[in-house]
């Protein structure tokens, strides 16, 4: 996909279980490889994953460890916030 002429790829993953994730939904955001430590809760992957994403259908419970990881590589990322550009 193209975002005002700058191409960018955007790579999911998702895991189950594990000995240290917590329980619930556990979203982890890359920009370029590198993690998103700020405004976690205000970008669209947190909202899709946490709102949009009817887990029940994949016979996930909400107690379940599950960890969302998107990775967005681009030569310019939109950011909202301050936090990377």
């Amino acid at each position: 996909s193209i975002h005002e002429g700058h191409p960018f790829i955007v790579e999911a993953a998702v895991s189950l279980g594990g000995d240290i994730a917590k329980p619930g939904i556990n979203v982890h955001r890359y920009a370029n490889r590198i993690p998103l430590l700020f405004e976690q809760g205000n970008d669209i992957t947190t909202q899709i994953a946490n709102k949009k994403i009817r887990w029940a259908s994949y016979k996930i419970k909400s107690t379940d460890k599950v960890g969302v990881f998107v990775s967005i590589v681009s030569t310019k990322i939109p950011f909202k916030g301050t936090s990377k550009e």
